[in-house]
C-alpha cells in the first residue's frame, strides 16, 4: 500500500485512544468538583472556631458535638434503696360490734433511709418506714356512716429487702392508735395496737416510680374491758416513688 494510506490508518487507530483519555480526565475533574462542593456545603453550617485551618475547625466542631451527646446509662436498680414514699390500700379484718369484719384502710408510708440515699451497700438492704393508716368498715347497716367502726393509727416498720428492678422485702410492723366503735347507739373510743409481718415486692416501672403489693399477718388488740384480740390476714397494694 502507499504511504498516504498507511498514514491514514495510523491516524484512525490513535484518535480513539486520545478521546478516551480526555473523557476520563473530564469525569475525574467533575467528580472532584462535586465532592469538594458537598464537603464545603456540609461544613458551611458549622460554627467557625479556627479561621486559619478549616480542617482543625471541623475537628473541633466534631469534638464539641460528641461532648454534648448524653451517653446511654444502664438502669442501676431503684437508685434510692427502694421507694421513698408509698401510698397504699389495705384490706383486713378488725373489731366490729359482735364479730370481726373487713376494714378498708389507706396508708401513707415514708422511708427515711431511702430519702437519705446512703452509699454504703449494707444500708441498701435495710427498710425503715414511718407513716399513718386509717379506714373503716362497711359491713354494718347503720343509719349514718360515722356510726360505723373506724380506725386510725401511726405505723412503724423495720425490715430487709434486696434492691433490684423487682425488689422483694419483708417487714415487721407495729401500729399504735385508736378505734371508734358504735355499740348499741353509743360511741366508744378505745386504744388499739397491732403487731405483724408483711411480705411483698416492689416493681420499679421507671426510675423511682414503682407499684407494690404485699400479704401480711396482723394481731390486733383493742384496749376494752376485757381486751379484744383479732388475728387477720392483710392484703395491700400501693404506688411508690
Amino acid at each position: 500500500m502507499d504511504r498516504n494510506g498507511t498514514r491514514n490508518r495510523l491516524r484512525t487507530s490513535i484518535t480513539p485512544i486520545g478521546t478516551k483519555a480526555g473523557s476520563a480526565v473530564w469525569l475525574t475533574a467533575v467528580a472532584l468538583c462535586v465532592t469538594t462542593t458537598s464537603a464545603m456545603a456540609a461544613r458551611a453550617d458549622e460554627p467557625v472556631l479556627v479561621d486559619m485551618d478549616p480542617a482543625m475547625n471541623h475537628a473541633l466542631v466534631q469534638l464539641l458535638h460528641q461532648a454534648h451527646r448524653k451517653p446511654h446509662e444502664a438502669w442501676k436498680g431503684p437508685g434510692r434503696q427502694g421507694p421513698r414514699a408509698v401510698l397504699a390500700y389495705r384490706l383486713g379484718q378488725f373489731a366490729c360490734e359482735t364479730r370481726p369484719c373487713w376494714y378498708h384502710q389507706f396508708s401513707l408510708m415514708l422511708y427515711p433511709i431511702a430519702m437519705g440515699d446512703p452509699e454504703t451497700a449494707a444500708w441498701k438492704m435495710i427498710r425503715f418506714g414511718i407513716g399513718i393508716e386509717g379506714g373503716g368498715e362497711r359491713s354494718q347497716t347503720l343509719g349514718h356512716w360515722w356510726q360505723r367502726h373506724h380506725h386510725l393509727a401511726a405505723v412503724l416498720s423495720l425490715g430487709a429487702q434486696y434492691p433490684a428492678r423487682v425488689t422483694p422485702w419483708i417487714d415487721f410492723v407495729v401500729t399504735l392508735g385508736a378505734v371508734h366503735r358504735n355499740l348499741y347507739g353509743k360511741d366508744l373510743f378505745n386504744f388499739a395496737y397491732s403487731t405483724g409481718l408483711e411480705v411483698g415486692a416492689a416493681w420499679f416501672v421507671a426510675g423511682p416510680f414503682n407499684v407494690n403489693a404485699s400479704v401480711g399477718w396482723r394481731h390486733w388488740v383493742v384496749n376494752a374491758k376485757p381486751d379484744i384480740g383479732y388475728d387477720t390476714i392483710t392484703i395491700t397494694a400501693g404506688l411508690g416513688i
